[in-house]
């Protein structure tokens, strides 16, 4: 049996890679973040949930090693944790359509990701903001969920060409209309 894990926002989920392994089965474990992301993101958010940065950072690395394998966001992220003495690979995420299809819409812009300060969804707004002085015609278009949140801040911003049309499962589309 393999276990596939990936749950990073609950501290004492990360002992359930240890209890998996010590009962013969193989995890592979998806560090969906970055390596950093602590150090950089909200460290009052991490000190919340994980109690510190340095609690985080020991649980992190005392869990992965363990692990068969960890799948990293990014090949530097991978190569961190390769020196962390961790199996650690970089999956990309696929491409599912035919780049050379794409025509390009200098004017739209994309915005792909959850509607949470983590991915800051507000700078794409304040980027929009400035981008409506110099190109009027340009669009944004956020994908993301909970979409209300989003909504409000472009009205309270008064931001023109600019649509939150909540989750969606088929993004294709919406990447092949984009520039950005």
């Amino acid at each position: 049996d393999v276990i596939v894990f990936q749950e990073h926002h609950k501290p004492e989920n990360y002992k359930c890679i240890d209890h998996y392994v010590e009962n013969g089965m193989k995890v592979i474990a998806i560090d969906h973040t970055t390596y950093l992301f602590p150090f950089f993101d909200q460290p009052k958010l991490v000190n919340r949930q994980y109690k510190s940065l340095s609690y985080l950072e020991q649980i992190r690395h005392q869990s992965y090693p363990n692990a068969h394998a960890v799948v990293a966001l990014s090949p530097i992220d991978a190569l961190v944790w390769r020196h962390a003495g961790v199996r650690s690979r970089y999956i990309p995420n696929p491409m599912t359509f035919q780049i050379s299809n794409i025509q390009r819409r200098p004017k739209n812009v994309l915005f792909v990701g959850r509607i949470n300060p983590t991915k800051q969804p507000y700078l794409a707004l304040k980027t929009m903001e400035y981008l409506n002085k110099i190109e009027p015609q340009a669009h944004l278009t956020i994908l993301g969920a909970p979409k209300e949140t989003i909504q409000q801040q472009i009205i309270d911003m008064r931001l023109k060409n600019t649509e939150a049309l909540g989750f969606k499962l088929n993004v294709d589309e919406y990447y092949q209309n984009a520039s950005v």
